[in-house]
């Protein structure tokens, strides 16, 4: 497993490149262990606007899982938005999803 600071830049990478030029403001990145104990990636990418669909977050999850895999780095990665521009059930529902998925 990468350590902490190593596994940062490309997981910083992927949601640059990922989201809209201009729309990631920064991305708050949690190192943590899931409820079976398993560490775990937990971002959450503070954006001026929200995204219209979340399959971005979902390839963005996809894309830093492969390329922390290639580093030889297991962890599983959530990712979800943050955004002023979000409802309280547009929030609620982003961590539910977050939450069927552990």
């Amino acid at each position: 497993m990468l350590n902490n600071g190593d596994a940062e830049k490309p997981i910083r990478d992927v949601l640059s490149a990922r989201l809209s030029a201009g729309n990631l403001l920064d991305a708050q990145v949690d190192f943590v262990d899931d409820f079976d104990g398993e560490p775990v990636v937990r971002i959450t990418a503070n954006l001026k606007e929200p995204l219209g669909e979340s399959d971005i977050l979902f390839q963005a999850a996809d894309e830093i899982r492969d390329r922390l895999l290639t580093q030889g780095d297991k962890r599983f990665v959530f990712v979800q938005q943050s955004s002023p521009g979000l409802s309280v059930e547009e929030q609620a529902d982003e961590e539910s999803i977050e939450s069927d998925l552990r």
